[in-house]
């Protein structure tokens, strides 16, 4: 038992050390913007669900204009949601 959970904690700490950004780098996960903090970990931007306007549904998707991951619209995205 005492050696599965050693190996549950370092799968664990393997996960979480890949998941590390460079500071400012944008991503899309579903529907949600994330940016990367200062401290190299992936904190959310906006919950794209959670947008209103327009009339139409929003989704996370590259914005050329900014070059960054962003919550647009979903007739806006070029090829849907990344």
């Amino acid at each position: 038992m005492r050696r599965e959970m050693v190996i549950l904690a370092a799968v664990a700490l393997l996960a979480l050390a890949c998941d590390e950004c460079d500071p400012a780098d944008t991503r899309c996960r579903g529907d949600r913007a994330e940016i990367c903090s200062s401290n190299a970990q992936w904190d959310l931007l906006m919950d794209c669900a959670e947008v209103e306007g327009g009339g139409m549904p929003w989704t996370c998707c590259y914005d050329p204009e900014t070059g960054d991951d962003n919550c647009m619209p979903v007739d806006e995205c070029d090829g849907g949601a990344q």
